[in-house]
């Protein structure tokens, strides 16, 4: 046995709490093999994380035991699933008008802006909660419900740009039925570079487009699987954002990132999966 195996269980300081090494260690285990591109084996999960080959198979075995981890004959490990029963009690207990309206308020309390979170359905980008900012110059005018343009909008092209592509397809074609077919056909022509660009970045920009003298920037948020759920979006008098933009677009992307974890996704809090 290993130094360190001998005092996995020490209590120690974290922050402000005492914690039990062992529990953070297996904890870290689920999350590397939820997250790991390629179901991972064991000298493979020792070398990512830092620990001995010893430690990782007393984790991994009572991962097993337990029922969060399987391994198949040829030992790579997955999530186990019992997993699948702590996901169900917390969506039983999850309430987005309580939970994400929270995400929304202390974004709007600490930037002033007003923020929205919008939903990605089978039509359109509809807006869904909406927290208005404390500036004595703000955005206003943005209702629950709202929908449409999801080509120019910025909370429209962070969705859409990580969804598939005929779901992406139906609603471009659906946002753009009332143009002139040039004009339509323009658009459609020039929309996959833009989404390109922000699934590159993992953030959304419209910076006047739908509305003169305001600015969107806008972030996609995730369903445990990786899939796109919709964005979280502040809109930002133009000069004021044009003065404060790093500071606002890391804000944007940080809280949208916060809301994917309250879902359950816990990749890199970059935007994207």
């Amino acid at each position: 046995m290993s130094l360190n195996d001998a005092h996995a269980d020490k209590p120690r300081k974290s922050s402000s709490t005492l914690t039990l090494q062992t529990v953070e260690r297996a904890l870290t285990v689920l999350e590397f093999v939820a997250s790991a591109d390629t179901p991972p084996k064991v000298a493979g999960l020792a070398s990512h994380l830092g620990l001995n080959v010893t430690t990782c198979y007393h984790l991994t075995n009572t991962l097993i035991q337990t029922g969060y981890l399987v391994k198949d004959d040829s030992g790579l490990f997955r999530i186990g699933p019992r997993i699948a029963f702590l996901y169900r009690g917390m969506m039983r207990d999850f309430d987005p008008a309580r939970d994400l309206q929270g995400v929304l308020n202390d974004f709007s309390r600490r930037s002033g802006e007003t923020a929205y979170l919008t939903s990605l359905t089978e039509f359109g980008v509809v807006v869904n909660l909406l927290a208005e900012g404390t500036h004595s110059v703000r955005v206003s005018g943005i209702s629950i419900g709202f929908s449409g343009s999801e080509h120019i909008r910025a909370s429209g092209r962070a969705a859409i740009a990580f969804t598939d592509e005929e779901a992406r397809q139906r609603i471009l074609d659906q946002a753009t039925a009332h143009m002139k077919a040039s004009q339509r056909k323009a658009v459609l022509k020039e929309i996959p570079l833009k989404l390109d660009e922000i699934r590159a970045r993992g953030w959304a920009i419209d910076d006047e487009e739908y509305e003169e003298s305001v600015c969107c920037i806008a972030a996609p948020y995730f369903f445990p699987d990786g899939a796109v759920a919709g964005s979280l979006a502040a809109s930002i008098p133009a000069q004021r954002f044009h003065a404060h933009e790093d500071t606002l677009i890391l804000a944007v992307r940080d809280a949208a990132a916060t809301v994917s974890e309250l879902l359950g996704w816990h990749g890199p809090r970059t935007g994207a999966p």
